[in-house]
């Protein structure tokens, strides 16, 4: 899974604005529309864009990811994916 740089809400941001289809834009940068998508309300602003769609800002969208990173890595009930035993299974037999 690729995460989102700095420079891919940039373009985001600018393809968005110019009225570019967010599937295109998704491609384009090698993610899914869904996760293009979740970008889009985590930088919502609140206002509408010259198209009459949700504005986005891209640092705004980074500064909630980052800010939701923090809250599962403080909370670990918040972070959906089970951790990775440390622990081999061997079939019920000890190994020394």
């Amino acid at each position: 899974m690729k995460t989102m740089t700095m420079q891919d809400r940039q373009t985001l941001a600018r393809r968005y604005a110019a009225g570019e289809n967010v599937t295109r834009i998704a491609v384009d940068l090698g993610m899914s529309a869904a996760a293009v998508y979740a970008e889009l309300r985590r930088g919502y602003t609140g206002g509408l864009d010259g198209n009459k769609r949700r504005e986005y800002d891209p640092e705004l969208g980074l500064t909630r990811y980052q800010e939701s990173l923090q809250k599962k890595m403080l909370n670990p009930f918040l972070n959906p994916r089970p951790q990775k035993s440390r622990h081999k299974i061997t079939g019920g037999k000890k190994h020394e």
